[in-house]
């Protein structure tokens, strides 16, 4: 799978990406998902090299099709507030 692909499969299903701005995570391989009913958001580190970007991004939609299907299955993810939005942290193997 090219990241291209990757990134039009995660946007099949709601989803757009951002990259991080100010507070940025340390670690490239580590992104952020945030989730609800109807959207979705990965939030990448700038310095994620494009192999890795694309393993979070496949990752991503793997989660957020499952969230689509079951809801939060709790493993991982966090509620955000007390809106219907989801928080999950997805991070790659060193």
């Amino acid at each position: 799978m090219t990241q291209h692909s990757a990134i039009a499969d995660f946007a099949a299903l709601g989803g757009t990406l951002e990259i991080a701005v100010g507070a940025q995570r340390a670690d490239p391989r580590v992104a952020l998902l945030t989730a609800e009913a109807k959207g979705a958001i990965l939030t990448l580190h700038p310095d994620a090299m494009s192999r890795d970007a694309e393993a979070l991004i496949d990752a991503a939609t793997f989660r957020l099709l499952w969230f689509r299907a079951v809801g939060p299955d709790r493993d991982g993810w966090e509620r955000v507030g007390a809106r219907r939005r989801w928080r999950l942290t997805i991070r790659l193997p060193r």
